[in-house]
Order: structure tokens, then sequence, then C-alpha cells
């Protein structure tokens, strides 16, 4: 489990990414911090409860397949709990498609289309860094 914060800069949003595959993460990590947003990652849905409560991200990208508490469960949780974010939901199953629709969340195929993926961060990102900047 990492978190990378950036610390005194303006950031693009925080995004929490909830997967077990540690070299995704640490892709991910890269990428979207190297376009300005501050990324914490879990392994699991109980560490992603603790990440949670901790980062307050406007975004969740999480698998569904995690060990320990699932991505479902996780989510329902988060939810029980009264958190406010974007979700997507990472799977290469057509599983997540069906489990994003009936959570109402969006739905990311893995392996993960990087383009797709920045575009809809900086949809979901861009009113809450308009807001940050006073704009």
């Amino acid at each position: 489990m990492e978190m990378n914060q950036q610390v005194g800069a303006f950031t693009q949003g925080r995004i929490l990414i909830v997967d077990d595959n540690a070299v995704a993460n640490r892709a991910l990590v890269e990428i979207l911090s190297l376009e300005g947003y501050s990324v914490a990652t879990a392994c699991d849905g109980f560490s992603a409860l603790t990440r949670l409560a901790e980062f307050a991200p406007e975004i969740i990208l999480c698998d569904l397949d995690l060990p320990g508490m699932d991505g479902i469960t996780f989510i329902r949780e988060a939810l029980r709990r009264g958190n406010s974010f974007h979700l997507a939901i990472m799977s290469a199953s057509h599983v997540g498609q069906d489990v994003a629709a009936a959570l109402g969340a969006d739905y990311v195929p893995k392996p993960v289309n990087l383009g797709r993926l920045l575009a809809w961060v900086g949809e979901k990102t861009r009113p809450w860094a308009q807001r940050a900047q006073g704009t």
C-alpha cells in the first residue's frame, strides 16, 4: 500500500485506486500523478476504508476481486458511511459492467485504456478543480 500526495501544490483532484495488483497500481499512480492528481492506493477493501477516511477522494477506481473485503462490499460500506465520490469499477470481466450499472457507477474495462481513463477522470474532477481555484 503506497500513497503519493502532492503537498503544497494545487492538484487536479484526489483519486483512490483500490486494486490488489501492485504493478497496475504503481503505473496508474505514476500516470495520474504526472497529470497533476493526488493519488492514494489500497490493496483490499479494509485498507480502502481507512484510506477513504484519511484521503477523502473525489474519485475511486475500484477493482471487484480483492482479498479480504471485496470491491462490492467496500463500495457499499463506503456509501453507507455517507461518503460522496465518483466511482469507476475496473474489471476484466463483463460482470464488472453489470455491477457498475447496478451501483450507478462507470465501468473501466481492464486492461485500462489510459486515454479514456484520463478523459473520464478529467470530466469528473473538472467541477472540483474549478471550485478549488475559485473560478
